[in-house]
């Protein structure tokens, strides 16, 4: 009650960098934090979702405060391991893999993306509507990071024949030579940091359309985006097996 809504206001105070909700929920009044009850359990929000904006708040201020820093360090460790071996298991670290997508020859990891992003799109969706999720934090759609950085990712990716997670991936799996691709992610990291004043001021300046999704985009109801993506990805994966790809 009382001490979640004062924790909860404090949480604001300290971190100035919030999502837009996060910032309308930190000017409630705190006589109206004060007189929520304590959140309902996860298992129960699922089945009875969506949830009030109030259990919402509960659930986020929950994991904000309740959850240490290294109970999240812990969390973060385990997905990591689980990620590592689904992909060690999906085949995808191996360079004759990361050199078939690349040449259009072989699907692997175009069938292990799309799979983690159908997967992944109706589990947030599902959290966020049971109030574990109060907003999402898109990229904003800034065309010349988007455009040049992704141009920079392709080359890197088609020249070294990994990407960031597929690079450190190999390494655990005794790829010794993915060491080079870490090598340049770090420096070119460090290059970014250093240049960025200048490529805010020109490559970001470009255009910038906010953070926008597709359903905003197309002014559906998520559910329905998400319905009408896994038709097209379970398409595509027919359309891949039928070529044997």
């Amino acid at each position: 009650g009382k001490n979640k809504g004062t924790h909860y206001l404090r949480f604001c105070r300290r971190h100035p960098i919030l999502s837009e909700l996060d910032n309308a929920i930190c000017d409630l009044q705190s006589e109206n934090l004060q007189s929520l009850s304590p959140p309902i359990p996860l298992s129960v929000a699922l089945s009875h979702w969506p949830v009030s904006s109030e259990q919402a708040l509960l659930w986020h201020n929950w994991f904000s405060e309740e959850v240490s820093v290294m109970d999240r360090l812990i969390l973060g460790l385990v997905t990591g391991i689980i990620f590592g071996f689904l992909l060690q298991k999906g085949r995808v670290l191996r360079y004759e893999k990361q050199l078939g997508a690349m040449l259009l020859k072989d699907m692997t990891i175009l069938k292990f993306m799309l799979s983690a992003i159908l997967v992944g799109m109706v589990g947030l969706h599902l959290l966020q509507s049971a109030g574990v999720i109060t907003a999402f934090s898109h990229k904003p759609m800034n065309m010349g990071a988007v455009i040049v950085g992704g141009l920079l990712f392709g080359i890197g990716w088609a020249i070294m024949g990994y990407c960031p997670g597929t690079s450190l991936g190999a390494l655990g799996e005794g790829r010794w030579h993915a060491v080079f691709a870490i090598i340049g992610m770090i420096l070119g990291a460090a290059i970014f940091a250093e240049l960025y004043p200048w490529l805010e001021r020109t490559v970001m300046a470009w255009k910038d359309f906010g953070k926008i999704g597709l359903p905003e985009v197309l002014g559906l109801n998520p559910w329905i985006v998400i319905a009408l993506f896994w038709c097209i990805v379970l398409g595509v994966f027919v359309f891949f097996e039928k070529k044997k790809l």
